[in-house]
């Protein structure tokens, strides 16, 4: 292989001195001295590429026959002619004389082909270095062997200066790599600065290209310019003799037009007078309307006064009437004047389900505190109709575990309660409530009229048959004071799954009560403002996902809807 000579011969006297110095300054066993620091060469791409073009070679590798691809190529593959990127790259003048380069890509090109040799050189050293100690290979005789115990004692005593050949050859692969780094940074610096040189040459050439395209537009831009000035010269013209003989014909006109404006504004100034005339007048009207639409409204508030306290007053005469009818039906009949119910007399109470019903209610009718928690939406209905004091007291017919008698008690409003189920008031007077044993309707009979504040039934009307839900109604009527309030609960028919099923749990249960009808009984009856509450919707409404206006929403509504609902009415004041 031939190639150029990297080092002069004074450059190398001048290494050889530096070394001498810097031995003699350095104590024995202090290691070897550098020069200058070691710039690295990267040799991988090239290992790389010359094993995957011999595969051979990786495998003597691999034998232990060689120490690297580098090894190989300067022992055989050189010699061989084999393929290297460690061989240097062509210059610029084999490239060819269609690829010429310029006089900055020259220098580059010639920098890389230094860098090339130097990497080459560098790799070669330290390669020769490293078989200065190396033993030849030796068969696995015993006289081998001994041979090469031979050998290694003759080494040692002709190479004695081995220490001082390795420092020297340090220093130089030291000397030689820094050459490279320089000469790597050369050619770094070359090809940047080629890359920069061409892309201000093409942006001169862009810029050039622009401008003249610019000034050729403008050209063309002038010319057209001039032109359009010579035509508009040319309208301009004719529009000024228009535009003269135009102002004599409007003088004209505008004449004409004064003489007919002054006629038709002597008109319209007679008629504007007229109407102002009229207008005047009109305003007079206007200024009396505010008052007469004041006293109009006046008028029709205290006429929906009055319209209201005939409605009230009818509702109480028609309750009256209702009443006095039933007493003057039963007179004629010969019955007593309040008899218990208007059906037939209900069997005798049979006490010996007291304690089956009680278990029944326990496992069905829900906790205690969670009917309290229900039933404490009628408590702002007491307060408002003033009732619940002992001039006024509740009465709770049907009153069961009394858990509405405990919320009375509870809010300090004074509540009393009837039922015929012994046990069940057994549970009420183990809570010290006021209860007593008594049949509803017939102790509603004994009651004299307008004697309680309030009538409360939750859950009884369902046990009656209709007979007795009328004579129910009647005599609440007639025992209720003035404005005195009634309260109905019972099962909502509108949820299918409590009309079709949950109402039939209970074995005493009748007819459901749809909430249209029993609010028609109420007001018929002569109960007025009545209202009804819906109660209790079931936990689980929200089983289909819906919009507002979806079938899945009446699906909710009807299956999951409210399972209770009540009934609030007020018994008329004569006043």
């Amino acid at each position: 292989m031939s190639a150029d000579p990297i080092l002069r011969p004074a450059d190398a006297e001048q290494i050889l001195s530096e070394i001498r110095e810097n031995l003699a300054a350095t104590p024995p066993g202090s290691g070897p001295v550098y020069l200058y620091p070691i710039a690295p060469i990267d040799t991988n791409t090239a290992e790389e590429d010359y094993l995957a073009s011999n595969p051979d070679v990786a495998a003597a590798i691999q034998r232990g026959e060689h120490k690297s691809a580098l090894d190989h190529w300067l022992l055989c593959g050189m010699r061989e002619g084999r393929r290297s990127l460690f061989s240097a790259p062509p210059s610029a003048t084999e490239a060819g004389p269609s690829s010429k380069p310029l006089s900055g890509q020259r220098r580059a090109q010639g920098a890389a082909d230094a860098l090339s040799r130097l990497k080459i050189s560098a790799a070669n050293l330290q390669n020769q270095c490293s078989a200065l100690d190396a033993p030849p290979p030796s068969p696995g005789t015993l006289r081998a062997r001994v041979g090469g115990i031979l050998v290694r004692l003759v080494r040692r005593m002709l190479w004695s200066h081995r220490r001082q050949w390795n420092f020297f050859a340090d220093a130089l692969q030291t000397y030689v790599r820094e050459q490279a780094y320089v000469v790597k940074e050369l050619s770094d610096a070359h090809l940047q600065f080629n890359a920069t040189q061409d892309l201000l040459r093409r942006d001169l050439d862009d810029f050039r290209g622009d401008v003249g395209e610019r000034q050729h537009t403008f050209a063309s831009a002038l010319t057209a310019q001039d032109r359009a000035g010579r035509q508009l010269g040319d309208e301009l013209a004719n529009i000024t003799g228009r535009l003269e003989s135009t102002e004599q014909a409007v003088d004209g006109a505008l004449h004409q037009l004064r003489e007919q404006l002054g006629d038709k504004l002597a008109n319209i100034a007679g008629r504007l007078e007229h109407t102002e005339q009229a207008v005047s007048g009109a305003l007079e009207q206007l200024l009396t309307l505010p008052a007469n639409i004041s006293r109009l409204t006046d008028e029709m508030g205290s006429m929906k006064a009055r319209m209201v306290d005939a409605l009230h007053s009818i509702s109480y005469i028609r309750a009256d009437l209702s009443i006095q009818a039933g007493r003057f039906s039963r007179a004629l009949a010969g019955t007593p004047s309040n008899p218990p119910f208007s059906g037939p007399q209900p069997a005798i109470w049979n006490h010996d389900f007291d304690a089956l019903y009680l278990a029944f209610e326990e496992s069905f009718r829900g906790p205690r505190e969670e009917i309290k928690k229900r039933q404490s939406v009628y408590l702002p209905f007491l307060r408002a109709a003033g009732t619940g004091d002992v001039s006024s007291p509740v009465f709770d017919f049907g009153c069961g575990r009394g858990e509405w008698l405990e919320l009375l008690r509870e809010n300090e409003l004074v509540g009393l309660g009837v039922d015929q189920n012994q046990a069940m008031l057994d549970v009420c007077r183990s809570l010290n409530l006021p209860v007593t044993e008594a049949d509803c309707l017939g102790y509603l009979d004994s009651l004299p009229d307008n004697s309680i504040g309030a009538v409360t039934a939750f859950h009884v009307l369902e046990h009656l048959p209709y007979s007795d839900v009328i004579g129910f109604l009647d005599q609440a009527l007639r025992v209720l004071k003035p404005n005195g309030l009634l309260i109905l609960e019972t099962p909502n028919p509108s949820n299918i799954l409590v009309g079709s099923c949950t109402f039939y749990l209970d074995p005493t249960h009748r007819n459901p009560l749809p909430s249209a009808m029993l609010r028609f009984f109420v007001e018929a009856r002569g109960f007025t403002d009545c209202r009804i509450l819906e109660l209790c919707p079931d936990p689980a409404l929200s089983q289909f996902p819906s919009g507002d206006d979806s079938p899945s929403k009446r699906l909710n509504e009807y299956l999951y809807g409210p399972r209770d609902y009540g009934v609030i009415a007020h018994k008329l004041s004569p006043n």
